[in-house]
């Protein structure tokens, strides 16, 4: 099998290795009719939370990304078109180009949608498909996606889930950080998740989240996810996935996972030793700052 770069769904592969014209999935996807002043115009990828169509506004034509959420029940609406809209109050804080910027957020009929900026490119999910990235491309994209999170931490944005879906590539400009929307800003006063909810992917968590909960999450959290996110383009594989739900989360409570080099061999030991700092279970232990980490990955890999 191999993964549509379209909607990221796996497709079977031929007998005789030949590839069908058209993905089953994306050619089976009916587009939803208009949202808001949005009208969509064909499906970009689909997964647990929804599907993202690219879109046009009906009187400007100005293309964008409209990202359709599951349907919720009508007295948790209100709630997320609350948390909707403080996503384009947070990316608008944020003065960096590698922020995709959320135009707009509604509701259409018991499904919420994000309106974004349209980024051109693969997510690293994606880019990974095909297998790790080479050492030099990897640390660069590592820091790239550190340079957009230092600039957040900076006006008191923390991102809180820097898993490969919310990381856009393109070969022609940096690394593009998407997925703010249900983080809290320091000094905010909003809480708008649950006590006991989880919040993020749990193989992308900190221990802290886990155990502590959102009010936990700080700089140092989104420091531990550029650190798994090192370790995944350089190897391939992520070693918090377990079999189910609860097995990602006991391994990220207790796994201390082995250098990047186990698996790749051409991972520098300075590399290495940058992944299991940012990596280590005490916040304390990790490198303070998304800035010192970005530091740290290019004095490892300098080219």
């Amino acid at each position: 099998q191999i993964r549509c770069t379209s909607c990221t769904k796996t497709i079977p592969i031929g007998a005789t290795g030949a590839l069908p014209e058209l993905c089953p999935h994306c050619r089976g996807e009916a587009v939803p009719g208009r949202l808001g002043p949005y009208e969509p115009v064909r499906l970009i990828a689909a997964g647990g939370m929804g599907e993202v169509y690219l879109a046009q506004h009906v009187d400007f034509g100005t293309p964008v990304a409209v990202k359709l959420l599951p349907a919720l029940p009508r007295d948790a609406l209100d709630a997320l078109r609350r948390r909707l809209a403080r996503e384009a109050r947070l990316t608008a804080r944020i003065p960096h180009p590698g922020v995709v910027r959320v135009v707009a957020s509604d509701v259409a009929g018991d499904r919420p949608f994000l309106v974004l900026e349209l980024v051109r490119g693969v997510t690293l999910r994606q880019r990974l498909a095909t297998g790790p990235l080479p050492v030099a491309e990897a640390a660069r994209l590592a820091a790239d996606t550190a340079d957009v999170l230092a600039a957040a931490h900076a006006h008191g944005v923390r991102h809180g889930d820097g898993r490969q879906d919310n990381v856009m590539v393109d070969e022609q400009a940096p690394a593009r950080v998407l997925g703010y929307g249900i983080r809290c800003a320091a000094g905010d006063d909003a809480q708008l998740t649950r006590t006991g909810e989880i919040v993020g992917t749990p193989e992308y968590m900190a221990p802290e989240q886990l155990l502590d909960g959102p009010e936990a999450v700080d700089a140092r959290t989104d420091v531990h996810a550029l650190g798994l996110l090192l370790f995944e383009l350089t190897t391939g594989r992520s070693p918090f996935r377990g079999a189910n739900v609860f097995q990602a989360l006991k391994l990220v409570e207790s796994l201390v996972p082995p250098p990047p080099s186990t698996h790749a061999p051409g991972v520098p030991a300075a590399l290495d030793a940058g992944v299991a700092r940012a990596l280590e279970k005490r916040p304390e232990d990790r490198f303070p700052t998304a800035a010192a980490f970005a530091a740290a990955v290019r004095q490892a890999v300098p080219a």
